[in-house]
């Protein structure tokens, strides 16, 4: 598998990840480790919708605080661009 198919399919970024981290543990089967978690990760989650959030809860307060602050009414589209968020968003979370 390519890096661009591990970018298209979330089960093989959590397969890479665990590899990294059986890897960085000194974990000699990195591989069958990684296997094993997805497994799990598969039986306990298999078939539902997960949503994961691109920043940390503080990364986020930051960002909005950050928004809020520059925010004039017609920079909608140059703030999510910058911070890598829909203009939609900015304009949700600049006007409170």
């Amino acid at each position: 598998m390519d890096e661009h198919d591990i970018d298209d399919d979330p089960i093989a970024v959590i397969e890479d990840e665990a590899r990294a981290v059986a890897r960085s543990f000194g974990i000699s089967a990195s591989e069958d480790v990684a296997a094993m978690f997805v497994e799990r990760i598969m039986l306990r989650l298999g078939g539902e919708s997960i949503y994961v959030p691109r920043r940390r809860l503080k990364d986020r307060q930051r960002v909005i605080a950050e928004i809020r602050a520059r925010f004039t009414g017609r920079n909608a589209a140059v703030l999510a661009r910058e911070f890598g968020v829909s203009v939609r968003w900015v304009r949700k979370v600049a006007v409170v």
